[in-house]
């Protein structure tokens, strides 16, 4: 008889999560990356593909957990990657991986290969000048359309893309956003992309000023623009209270825009 994984919150774990790398070649102005230093990173400590296979295997084996992501830093500047995925394929339901997107064109066709199911991808704006300001670079925002599109072509869907709300940065464009999702799935399939906003908590500092409320005004606004309703969880499926307390690099708790959204 299997046994059971139980959090802290008396839920039953079900999933895993592989934090493969700290390296980004990004460097958004929300990522707090605890204990990191900036730009850092060092590839030889990253958590080797056979202790990755052996954890995902015993999961899956001992307590039926087979469902994975993939997240860092970014998981596509690990080479070893389609490897990864390809050696635990075969005790996985679902594998999945989050990604800024600047190198999915190139990568997406061999992931969907060697088995990964799916991924989301961090886009916070459309406009190419925010962006270079929240990710601190330059001229990558058209590297992750296309990385969008790739990922799609290569049935890595649903493609959920993730935007972080930032006030006074991006806090405007949520329906320019939605349009773009809405349009995008009347040419490329219905459930080609879900649109996932993320709300920025406060323990971040100095970037606790950018903390956006928007998502609050939803509610009333989503059937004026012919949706039917906005569906809130945790990060990745935890409850609310859950994801607050968890904590952890990245933006906070996610809030996810149902398909409800986009029906015309």
């Amino acid at each position: 008889m299997k046994g059971r994984l139980i959090d802290a919150f008396g839920r039953e774990i079900t999933s895993l999560r592989f934090a493969l790398t700290s390296r980004c070649n990004l460097n958004c102005i929300y990522c707090h990356a605890e204990g990191e230093e900036r730009g850092g990173g060092d590839a030889a400590r990253e958590i080797s593909a056979d202790l990755v296979v052996k954890v995902a295997k015993v999961a899956s084996q001992r307590f039926s957990v087979r469902k994975v992501k993939f997240s860092g830093g970014e998981p596509l500047l690990r080479g070893d990657l389609a490897e990864i995925i390809q050696r635990i394929r075969a005790y996985e339901d679902e594998i999945s991986l989050t990604t800024n997107g600047t190198l999915l064109r190139e990568r997406a066709s061999e992931l969907a290969d060697a088995g990964l199911d799916r991924v989301n991808v961090s886009l916070d704006t459309l406009n190419p000048e925010k962006y270079d300001f929240i990710t601190r670079t330059k001229g990558n925002l058209s590297k992750v359309i296309d990385g969008i599109y790739a990922a799609v072509d290569a049935n890595l869907t649903p493609v959920k893309l993730n935007m972080v709300l930032l006030k006074g940065i991006n806090d405007g464009e949520i329906w320019e956003m939605m349009d773009f999702v809405r349009d995008f799935n009347g040419k490329n399939g219905k459930d080609a992309l879900i649109l996932q906003l993320i709300e920025l908590m406060p323990f971040f500092g100095i970037y606790s000023s950018h903390r956006s409320h928007a998502y609050e005004h939803l509610r009333t606004r989503t059937r004026s623009r012919g949706g039917e309703g906005v569906a809130e969880e945790g990060a990745e499926g935890e409850g609310k209270e859950a994801g607050e307390k968890r904590g952890g690099r990245g933006a906070g708790v996610k809030r996810r825009m149902s398909e409800l959204i986009f029906r015309k």
